[in-house]
C-alpha cells in the first residue's frame, strides 16, 4: 500500500506521485488559515499531524494514509473490501452501509455485493468506552453493532450518552447485556462522521414520534364552542371600535 521512511517521516503513497512528509499542524485557531482537507476522506484536518505534499497541496490524515489496499471487515465477512480511490457507481458516488450517507471520497468496497464503507466508518473501533453517567450498570465498554441491529439486541430509541433520539438503522454502540445503545459520534467524539449518525437518528426519531403520537382530533362540540367564543370576541371588538355597545334591536322597530 505504501512505503514509509521512518528516518525522515516520508511516505510513498499510491494515491500521489510525490513523497508525502509528516507535518505537525499549527496549534490554535487562525481564521485566515482554514484547515486543510484530507484528500481521502474529504474531512478537515483539525489537529495533530498530517502527511502532505506542500507544492501540490495534497494532504492525508495519517489514519487514512495507513489503510491497507484491502481489509476483511466484520460487517461484510463474505469478501474482502478493496480500497477504492475514486467513487464507483453510475453517479460517481457510493452509499456507506454504516452511516447511510452518500460518499464521494475514498471507500472500502465490495463490487460484486455493492457494499461500501467510508474510511472513517471502516476504521471505527470494535469496542469503546462510554461516559460513566451513560451506562454504569454493566460496565463502560460498548461494542460496535453493524450486523442486523435487532438480532439478539432488542431496540432502543434514545442515546444513552446524549439522551437524544437514536435509531438502529445505522451502526451504533451497545451494551451486550441489555442492549442499551449510543450514537457512534457520542462514543467516538473525534470521529469525522460522528455528527452524521446523530443528525439522521434525530430526524428519524422525530418522524417516529409524530407517527406514535398523532394529533388527537378535537370533538365537534369543542370545535363549535371555540368557534362561538371567537365570534363573540370579534363582535365585542367591533362594538368597541364603533364607540360603545350597540343595541341589539333598533328602537324604531319596537314602536
Amino acid at each position: 500500500m505504501e512505503r514509509l521512511n521512518k528516518e525522515d517521516d516520508t511516505l510513498i503513497h499510491i494515491s500521489h506521485r510525490h513523497p508525502l512528509h509528516l507535518t505537525d499542524l499549527p496549534a490554535g485557531d487562525d481564521d485566515d488559515a482554514p484547515p486543510p482537507y484530507c484528500h481521502a476522506c474529504r474531512f478537515p484536518c483539525t489537529g495533530g499531524s498530517i502527511y502532505q505534499c506542500a507544492p501540490c497541496r495534497y494532504v492525508l490524515h495519517p489514519s487514512c494514509a495507513r489503510f491497507s489496499k484491502a481489509i476483511r471487515h466484520p460487517s461484510h465477512p463474505e469478501h474482502d473490501l478493496a480500497l477504492r480511490l475514486t467513487p464507483g457507481g453510475e453517479y460517481g458516488c457510493h452509499l456507506c452501509r454504516a452511516c447511510l450517507h452518500i460518499g464521494y471520497s475514498w471507500s472500502f468496497s465490495c463490487d460484486p455485493c455493492g457494499f461500501d464503507l467510508h474510511l472513517p466508518c471502516a476504521g471505527l473501533p470494535g469496542t469503546a468506552a462510554v461516559p460513566e453517567h451513560a451506562h454504569g450498570r454493566h460496565g463502560l465498554m460498548m461494542r460496535l453493532v453493524h450486523d442486523d441491529p435487532r438480532r439478539g439486541m432488542g431496540s432502543f430509541d434514545f442515546c444513552a450518552v446524549c439522551r437524544e433520539g437514536c435509531s438502529t438503522a445505522r451502526w451504533f454502540y451497545a451494551c451486550r447485556e441489555c442492549g442499551v445503545g449510543a450514537h457512534v459520534g457520542c462514543v467516538v467524539p473525534d470521529m469525522p462522521l460522528g455528527d452524521a449518525y446523530a443528525a439522521l437518528d434525530k430526524a428519524q426519531a422525530a418522524v417516529a414520534d409524530a407517527a406514535r403520537w398523532p394529533e388527537v382530533p378535537i370533538p365537534e362540540s369543542q370545535q363549535l364552542e371555540e368557534l362561538l367564543d371567537e365570534q363573540t370576541t370579534e363582535f365585542v371588538r367591533m362594538e368597541a371600535d364603533a364607540g360603545g355597545l350597540l343595541p341589539l334591536f333598533d328602537k324604531s322597530c319596537q314602536d
